[in-house]
């Protein structure tokens, strides 16, 4: 229940109904219990052979219709599912796709992975045609090495292509990428980055990191040819907390991050008793603190946010959290020596978390409505005051979410200004337009084209004849060549856009000239010159923006200065009359939400959309600036005028606009929305589609309906499809703990929205379906044990299930500890009272593996080492290694002798017990199986393996003993994979391999891959 606030009524979250298979037939997205109709939600769909073959969003359970209905909110998304050369083949027609009359008609998208779930290719296709498509290949050990793009996705040319190689502990050795010089990465004996290094020309670069005795990162540098840049020297400090001011007072410090220090100044922390940052104190280069304390909630909700700093002289300025009966913010108030404002006030908030009415300040009224069923997508919100109002009303969504119709209206006149988008079959901008709604005024008329690769080629707004064209080098079709501004601008021979060996734009032509950039060896940008107006840039620490020197052309110069998030200050000449200003920024609903400009009553209340900051009033109500923005982020700032109070430069995406250059710093990079890109390569390398794993676009060229506010690859994060190009680029992942706390009360705070994904929802579909194919593992495995595992059942009950990939090996979260470890005595078996056998032990035996494969051929199992093994301990007495603990194609001894040959052939005779040597804790598995070690485990009473954890549904051959029978399957909520077989013989030695049958047998000739993950034997 939600409680008083919300007359005790009740969300729903995770209801779902079952068919008579126990397969998920029905999953509902979170509805209010009182809700009078039945809540949307997903069907699925299954085949004979239990897969999904389509799901369909609906208004409640409904049958199969496999065609798109938008206005009764019927969206299909259907699979097709094929298995060819050790391959699986997932084609995928989604919502959009089965949309009658959409660009996205007939779209199919396809995947092609191993059994394990490599993708190895992925590939999009209209009827008859492939408009994109990407291939991968990975080490011997499973580890994506190599992706290729094609430009030409037809006849698979021109591909674009990176590379990487890799130890054996998954740690990147070296990465070479289109036209860039390749990068070097060393380690420390511990597994530590230590440098990064590459040649630019003939001058060697390197970022280089040091670390203490517990492997905690001490100091980071930069360094050209073996000279430090001094602006690159970062320290960083442990355990022993730093008193600056007399206002902290440092606690809980040891072990975590106290101290960072960087040329431009430096940050030190202070913890609560469960580790949450509650105090940090940041110095600028003349030692001046600003200081900024946190209170916090037993369950993490902030509680207050208090300011120290310096024009005010320290006192305190005190903002108060105030949260309802569900735990939602109602309230924020401020509070300091001169008296107290009210900034936030949620009126009305309905059971699924949305604010539909609050008060700002005093003045300003805020009202947001949504649709009452279906996907309750948002359909209108306002913001008004006595002096004026701004409107938003949506009219359409295509199936996947984005908008298509807008109505904007200021102050009620007339019938605004209503805009239109429409997208590719890729899901890219490739229209947009904007007319008055009363009378034929067409106010802008964009187009946009693109290529294979994701890169943007034409920005055509009719309206005015703005057109900006690129052309791509040849040698990296990712890299511009030329840019040409106007319709009838003739192409110059060659290129003039200069790149440096990073990857990064230094020279490009501007509308009203030419622009020149320097870089970091981190990435990050140094400077810009462009005309007469230049820039310059320094960072703290962990490589956020801490210093802006802007010089204008009329000779005015403003430094800024900006401490962690939420505090700015602005110091500016113009003429002979200097000013400085700090503004303090005030986190709340949909993140920064007002700002107090310094000392006084001066308050800015902020209204953004994802695409950036839109409207912004001051405390009496008054509007003070509008911006409006064109598809790819070209800013029309009016009202406030840069460098006054009431200005806000935090614009498109919510970073920060540097306007004198027509460029937004979008955390970790510069965009220039002229071109609608990026100026430098993404730190971050996703290995996704051709078009999405552009390393410059974007947003995915959908810029209405997705932001990028880090400047990185949005789709990465724990996938392993994604690297960092270097370690700069992620520098505070030592110092994680530290940050964390405070990022993680200001997301939960402020919502951190999506980044590069559709701003509305996640296809249930795309989430749980793709790689999913069976429902069960949505079934608690406590449901499982107790159905199916029940003690005195009278039968056995034994399990065995492999799966097929075709190479590699499986990369689980135990890669680097063992998932668990629970061992049990037991020499001898005893009789189980049900007919069977047990040790004589009662405990559990769990072994977890963290990279393991073993090959099966038609009358072999043979176990292949991965480098790595972090296992549990085996049952001791049964399970032992060969002499040497070798495996059998390892040419060790097999089993007291015997071994197998390197070719994977048939193993040695010989009985496991007989190998000699002592027990093992890596690798026992893979002896156990080559050499008849099931023998003893067929004899307890019941079994059951679990394989392919963390995303692994390809189970397609299983080995069982004969005279078993397969008779369910299932997923647990663990992402392990497990089939049971059933006899009611008795017990019996089924010694290898004479005993064992090959279930679902594949064809002949074929090899199969098998990894076993954990074994979970119970009594």
């Amino acid at each position: 229940a939600l409680g008083a606030d919300y007359q005790d009524n009740v969300v729903v979250v995770g209801a779902r109904m079952f068919n008579g298979a126990g397969r998920i037939a029905f999953e509902a997205y979170p509805y209010a219990k009182s809700d009078p109709l039945p809540p949307y939600g997903t069907n699925y769909y299954y085949n004979d052979a239990g897969d999904v073959f389509c799901a369909m969003r609906s208004q409640g359970p409904q049958p199969l219709v496999v065609e798109t209905n938008l206005a009764l909110e019927i969206f299909p998304t259907c699979f097709r599912r094929s298995y060819s050369g050790r391959l699986d083949t997932l084609d995928m027609r989604d919502s959009s796709s089965l949309q009658k009359g959409s660009p996205q008609e007939g779209t199919v998208q396809r995947i092609v992975t191993t059994a394990i779930g490599r993708a190895v290719e992925q590939a999009t296709s209209q009827p008859g045609t492939r408009i994109e498509h990407a291939t991968y290949s990975y080490d011997r050990l499973g580890q994506l090495v190599s992706m290729q793009r094609f430009l030409d996705p037809v006849g698979d040319t021109m591909p674009v292509q990176w590379s990487r190689q890799m130890d054996s502990t998954g740690n990147v050795l070296t990465l070479t990428e289109p036209a860039t010089s390749p990068r070097s990465f060393t380690y420390s004996d511990w597994g530590e980055p230590l440098q990064t290094s590459w040649m630019d020309g003939t001058v060697s670069r390197a970022l280089v990191r040091s670390y203490d005795s517990l492997g905690r990162l001490i100091g980071s540098v930069e360094q050209s040819d073996g000279v430090v840049d001094p602006a690159t020297v970062n320290t960083y400090a442990y355990d022993a907390g730093v008193a600056v001011t007399p206002l902290v007072n440092p606690t809980f410090t040891l072990g975590r991050l106290s101290q960072a220090t960087s040329p431009n100044g430096q940050t030190t922390f202070s913890y609560d008793a469960f580790g949450r940052i509650n105090a940090q104190v940041f110095t600028d280069a003349q030692s001046v603190p600003y200081v900024q304390t946190f209170g916090n909630h037993s369950d993490g909700r902030i509680a207050s946010l208090s300011l120290y700093l310096p024009d005010q002289n320290h006192a305190q300025e005190l903002v108060q959290y105030g949260y309802d009966s569900a735990g939602t913010l109602r309230t924020v108030n401020f509070s300091d020596p001169s008296g107290s404002q009210q900034l936030y006030t949620a009126q009305a908030i309905d059971p699924l978390g949305r604010v539909l009415g609050a008060l700002y300040g005093a003045n300003i009224q805020f009202e947001a409505s949504y649709a009452p069923q279906g996907r309750r997508l948002i359909t209108s919100a306002q913001v008004g005051s006595p002096s004026g109002s701004r409107s938003i009303t949506f009219g359409a969504f295509d199936p996947a979410g984005r908008e298509l119709v807008r109505t904007e209206v200021t102050d009620g006149a007339g019938g605004g200004v209503q805009s239109h988008v429409g997208y590719d079959a890729l899901g890219r901008v490739a229209m947009a337009n904007q007319s008055a709604v009363s009378g034929t005024l067409t106010l802008a008329n964009w187009t946009f084209g693109y290529d294979a690769l994701g890169n943007i080629n034409t920005l055509y707004n009719t309206v005015g004849s703005s057109f900006t064209n690129l052309n791509y080098q040849t040698t990296d079709s990712d890299r511009i060549c030329q840019i040409t501004y106007g319709i009838h601008t003739r192409p110059e021979q060659g290129c003039h856009v200069d790149y440096d060996a990073a990857g990064n734009i230094v020279q490009q032509p501007t509308r009203t000239g030419s622009r020149q950039l320097s870089y970091f060896l981190s990435g990050s940008v140094r400077s810009i010159t462009q005309g007469g107006s230049t820039a310059g840039f320094g960072y703290d620490a962990f490589g956020r923006m801490q210093t802006l020197d802007t010089q204008a052309n009329a000779g005015q110069t403003v430094h800024e200065s900006h401490f962690g998030d939420l505090i700015d200050r602005l110091d500016s000449t113009s003429g002979s009359a200097p000013g400085s200003l700090i503004t303090r920024r005030i986190p709340g609903p949909n993140g920064i939400f007002a700002s107090r400009r310094g000392t006084g009553n001066d308050w800015i209340f902020e209204f953004s959309e994802l695409r950036g900051k839109r409207f912004f009033a001051n405390l009496s109500g008054k509007f003070v600036q509008d911006v409006l923005y064109q598809p790819f982020g070209e800013a029309t700032s009016t009202g406030a005028s840069a460098g006054s109070t009431d200005y806000t430069s935090y614009q498109w995406n919510s970073g920060k606009a540097l306007a004198s250059f027509g460029l937004s710093l979008l955390g970790a990079r510069l965009y220039d929305p002229a071109i609608g890109r990026f100026t430098s390569r993404d730190p971050l390398l996703g290995a996704q589609t051709a078009a999405t794993s552009n390393p410059y676009a974007f947003a995915a060229n959908d810029p209405v309906n997705a932001a990028d506010p880090t400047g990185k690859d949005p789709t990465c994060g724990d996938d392993d499809l994604c690297i960092t190009s270097s370690y700069s680029a992620s520098q505070a992942v030592d110092t994680a703990a530290a940050l964390g706390a405070l990022w993680g009360t200001l997301d939960w705070l402020a919502g951190s929205g999506p980044s590069g994904k559709p701003t509305l929802e996640a296809d249930p579909v795309l989430r749980q379906v793709f790689d999913d194919a069976y429902r069960e593992r949505y079934q608690s495995q406590e449901y499982l044990y107790r159905v199916h595992h029940e003690p005195g059942s009278g039968e056995w009950a034994v399990g065995l299930a492999v799966g097929m990939p075709v190479s590699g090996f499986l990369q689980t979260a135990c890669d680097l500890i063992a998932c668990s470890q629970e061992t049990g005595g037991g020499d001898t078996l005893v009789p189980d009272g049900h007919g069977g056998l047990r040790p004589d032990s009662y405990q559990p035996h769990r072994i977890s593996y963290s990279r393991q494969a073993f090959n099966i051929g038609m009358d072999r199992l043979v176990g292949k080492a991965s480098g790595r093994f972090l296992a549990g301990e085996p049952s001791r007495p049964r399970w032992r290694t060969p002499t040497g603990g070798s495996f059998g194609d390892e040419g060790g001894g097999g089993g007291g002798g015997g071994g197998a040959p390197p070719s994977g052939g048939p193993p040695g005779p010989g009985d496991p017990a007989a190998g000699g040597g002592s027990p093992q804790t890596y690798g026992p598995y893979a002896h156990q199986i080559n050499r008849g070690g099931l023998q003893a485990i067929m004899q307890t009473r019941q079994l059951q393996a679990t394989l392919g954890r963390f995303g692994d549904t390809s189970v397609r051959a299983v080995m069982a003993p004969r005279g078993f029978s397969a008779y369910d399957g299932f997923f647990p909520n663990d992402g392990s994979t497990m089939l049971i077989f059933r006899t009611y013989e008795p017990p019996t030695r089924y010694n290898w391999p004479q005993d064992w049958a090959l279930w679902e047998r594949p064809s002949v000739g074929d090899t199969l891959d098998i990894i076993p993950d954990e074994i979970h034997l119970s009594y």
